[in-house]
């Protein structure tokens, strides 16, 4: 009964407008009062409070749902981060096991080709005062014209005899048609070792070796090379296994077959190599022998000249053509060191791009997290301060 009077209680405060907004004072009279005019809003009702609490209670429901969806997007999120990571640390880790390596070569190279740079410009202006000593026509600038346009040739071969006997491995060198056959005959044998290794391993017989023989015999026709190298294979297996439409693919002969083609391969290309390194020392053998030859004239000459000018223009020539050979040694060498870094500075910068677009999205997850939070936390206040009007029977 007491529960009841009270009830009664509340109704009645309830109707006289006994809610927070009315403490303080009296309602004004209507079209009247501090509203500019305006007629006050009656106070809710015990009935409107508890509608307003049920309505609360059911989009509550839905602020835990979103705070629970924003929570596991944001967990999701920082996962999803730590695998970018964890995976830019591998790639990373494979591709720069040589980088330091590649990185003082570039740079040292890259040195070597600024000093030249800077002695041949100390040199051409030694030249320029001494040039009206030496003059700039005659027997004399003729000879060292022809020697400039030998030397150029020569700096070429050079170059291009080093980089086919020793630096083969610091650039790109243009692969030869035996080289490539080398090369597509390899990936042939690795291809057999994985599709017929069950056929091998578990003596595999009938239409199921047939099938794992029919797929490497697809996979040989998809390229015209590989069919080209497997023929050529098989002409040393006995004449009635030569038909590369009909051999069985699955036996350990035709393995055999491609080291022995690899054999013959292997021999040309060195045979090749051979050839044109004993080509490209001849070819340097000639050009040093033409300019020894225009040395001597040069040599004659100035010698009829006199003059301590003189020699010193000659010499500084000399000198001048020698830094210039090595400073385009050393740039040519610079770019080929600093083309090997471009596929790390092409991960550095794929890296950066997917770190921050993670933490755009990172950034994002907890924002509206955040926000899902804080809608909950102000919906919770929000029920307190109905239920403390409603009373406490109201729960």
């Amino acid at each position: 009964m007491r529960a009841v009077g009270f009830l009664s209680l509340l109704l009645c405060l309830a109707a006289c407008g006994g809610d927070d907004s009315s403490s303080g004072g009296g309602a004004a009279p209507a079209g009247k009062g501090g509203g500019g005019g305006t007629t006050k809003a009656a106070p809710k009702t015990h009935e409107d409070l508890k509608r307003d609490l049920e309505a609360l209670d059911a989009r509550m429901v839905e602020l835990k749902q979103a705070r629970k969806e924003t929570a596991r997007a944001f967990r999701q999120a920082r996962k999803e981060q730590d695998r970018l990571l964890e995976k830019h640390t591998a790639e990373r880790r494979e591709l720069s096991a040589n980088i330091m390596t590649i990185q003082l070569q570039a740079r040292r190279t890259r040195a070597e080709a600024n000093n030249a740079r800077g002695e041949i410009a100390r040199i051409e202006k030694r030249l320029e005062a001494l040039s009206g000593a030496a003059g700039s026509g005659g027997e004399l600038s003729r000879l060292r014209k022809e020697r400039d346009k030998i030397e150029s040739k020569l700096d070429d071969a050079i170059f291009d005899r080093r980089k086919a006997t020793v630096e083969g491995d610091v650039g790109v060198v243009e692969e030869s048609p035996v080289a490539r056959e080398l090369r597509s005959l390899g990936v042939m044998q690795g291809k057999w070792f994985e599709m017929t290794a069950e056929a091998r391993a578990n003596g595999i017989e009938g239409a199921a070796r047939k099938k794992l023989g029919d797929a490497y015999r697809a996979w040989l026709k998809e390229d015209d090379t590989r069919q080209e190298l497997a023929r050529r294979a098989l002409a040393r297996a006995p004449e009635d296994q030569r038909d590369v439409g009909k051999y069985d693919f699955c036996s350990l002969d035709f393995f055999l077959l491609c080291k022995l083609l690899e054999a013959e391969l292997d021999k040309r290309n060195i045979e090749r190599a051979k050839k044109e390194g004993e080509k490209l020392k001849k070819l340097v053998m000639g050009l040093e022998a033409e300019i020894r030859e225009l040395d001597q004239q040069i040599e004659n000459l100035e010698g009829g000249a006199g003059g301590e000018d003189l020699t010193e223009y000659a010499e500084l020539q000399q000198r001048l053509k020698s830094r210039k050979s090595a400073r385009k040694y050393a740039e040519k060498k610079a770019q080929q060191w600093e083309q090997q870094l471009k596929p790390y500075a092409d991960m550095e910068k794929r890296h950066a791009t997917e770190l921050e677009q993670s933490e755009e999205r990172v950034k994002q997850v907890k924002a509206a997290a955040t926000k899902a939070y804080k809608d909950m936390k102000g919906a919770k206040k929000e029920r307190e301060a109905l239920v403390a009007k409603l009373g406490p029977a109201s729960g």
